[in-house]
């Protein structure tokens, strides 16, 4: 797989994942076979809750 198709792959489970609630979306990453492919999107999900970008973690 090249960078540009490993980044594509991380950006679609991004996109999926983020559209989940937070007990599906730990399903989700679980049934990824690819760990390190898993563990990308995480760190995604958590940048982006951070960041305030991330529906589940809005502040109010």
């Amino acid at each position: 797989m090249t960078h540009t198709d490993r980044h594509e792959q991380i950006r679609s489970l991004f996109n999926q994942a983020v559209q989940m609630v937070d007990t599906e979306r730990r399903w989700f990453l679980h049934s990824i076979e690819d760990r390190d492919l898993a563990a990308d999107v995480e760190r995604l999900l958590e940048s982006s809750a951070c960041c305030g970008s991330f529906g589940d973690k809005k502040s109010s």
